[in-house]
C-alpha cells in the first residue's frame, strides 16, 4: 500500500476505558498546502481551533484543531 491510512474508533457510550481516551491530544497531524486558507476556511465553518497558525522555529506553521468530541488533531503548512 502506498501513501497514509488512517484509521478512527468509536467509544461506545459507558464504555470506560475508552472514555479516558476521548478529548485529548492525539498526535495525528495532518499537511495542507495553504494552511492560513484552510484555517480561514473552516472557522467560517464553525470548526474550533485552540489557536491560529503559528510560524515555527523549524520553519514550518501549524495550528491545532478540535473535533466535536474535543480531540485535537494538528495542521501542517
Amino acid at each position: 500500500m502506498s501513501g497514509a491510512c488512517f484509521g478512527a474508533e468509536l467509544v461506545q457510550p459507558g464504555a470506560t476505558e475508552g472514555e479516558a481516551l476521548v478529548g485529548r491530544f492525539v498526535g495525528v497531524c495532518s499537511r495542507v498546502d495553504d494552511l492560513h486558507e484552510r484555517y480561514e476556511t473552516l472557522t467560517k465553518k464553525g470548526v474550533k481551533f485552540t489557536l491560529p497558525p503559528e510560524k515555527q522555529d523549524w520553519g514550518g506553521s501549524l495550528t491545532h484543531v478540535q473535533d466535536p468530541d474535543g480531540n485535537t488533531f494538528t495542521l501542517l503548512g
